[in-house]
């Protein structure tokens, strides 16, 4: 009888170890991503839950008259794409700019004046002096 006991307590022992396992979920973060302005562009992913020290790679691609600028927010870069480990919640921004081929301060789509020489002031429309001038008389 006491070796019937031991047996079963034995196989109850036994039971309990091998049925029980570790049900600890992984730990899961949020990523958010805000995209300025809208109309900017888009990135990839643009959000979700992701386990904790999951590697993500987020890449923003500009809409047509737009270059990339900068990820703000939990995030600080100038890199794209941009790779980082998610080991917190994260909220970043995506920032994108108007395009300006001549880096005169003002956007392609209104710049009256492409390719303005460099260095030189421009007016609002983007038109330096020489570019107006175009008889050279002053």
């Amino acid at each position: 009888m006491r070796l019937l006991k031991r047996m079963l307590l034995l196989l109850l022992v036994l039971f309990l170890v091998l049925t029980c396992t570790d049900d600890d979920d992984p730990e899961m973060f949020i990523l958010s991503v805000t995209i300025t302005p809208e109309e900017g562009g888009s990135v990839s992913p643009d959000g979700g839950m992701f386990e904790d020290g999951t590697s993500i790679t987020l890449t923003a691609t500009p809409s047509e008259g737009y270059v990339f600028k900068e990820w703000t927010g939990d995030l600080a870069s100038t890199e794209n794409p941009f790779s980082a480990k998610m080991d917190q919640d994260m909220n970043i921004t995506l920032v994108f700019v108007k395009s300006d081929g001549d880096n005169d301060g003002v956007p392609d789509d209104l710049d009256q004046c492409l390719n303005t020489p460099e260095g030189e002031e421009v007016d609002e429309n983007g038109c330096s002096a020489s570019q107006i001038d175009t008889d050279g008389d002053g």
